[in-house]
């Protein structure tokens, strides 16, 4: 087989996010880049599908701070991107880059530093300033990191 004839696998992003536009938006992007986007649409889901899912199942993971928008159980209102933080680092390998999309200018930084202190390469932008070369660079690093 021929270098032209390798076709590029499919990568897995998980995206934590409460918004649906938000994540058709990511969506529309991710396809261009063969990637393809797993939604956990609340903080309690992601947290069950990283422990379901621990290891390197996702090539990398976006999360946002503030969930509320879409509680799927009543212990939903209880977790935010800190808890979804704190799973990635229990439940996945160091090597998966995680992207914190919140435009909670308080807490997203927290993540983003307790993520990378605990050895993830992370990415930080507000939603509110993610330009779509942004997500094409970023998706880009996570093929570049990703396993063959």
């Amino acid at each position: 087989m021929s270098d032209k004839e390798v076709v590029e696998r499919k990568l897995r992003v998980l995206m934590v996010e409460d918004n649906q536009d938000r994540v058709d938006n990511c969506k529309v992007i991710a396809r261009n880049c063969r990637c393809n986007i797993v939604w956990a649409k609340s903080a309690g889901m992601a947290i069950g599908m990283l422990r379901r899912d621990s290891g390197r199942v996702y090539d990398g993971i976006m999360i946002d701070h503030d969930l509320q928008d879409q509680k799927i159980t009543s212990n939903d209102g209880n977790f935010n991107g800190k808890d979804v933080a704190m799973a990635v680092i229990r439940y996945v390998d160091k090597d998966v880059p995680i992207f914190v999309h919140s435009s909670n200018s308080t807490e997203a930084p927290k993540i983003a530093t307790l993520l990378t202190g605990a050895g993830f390469s992370v990415e930080r932008m507000r939603w509110c300033d993610v330009k779509t070369r942004d997500m094409r660079d970023w998706f880009g690093f996570v093929r570049a990191a990703a396993i063959p």
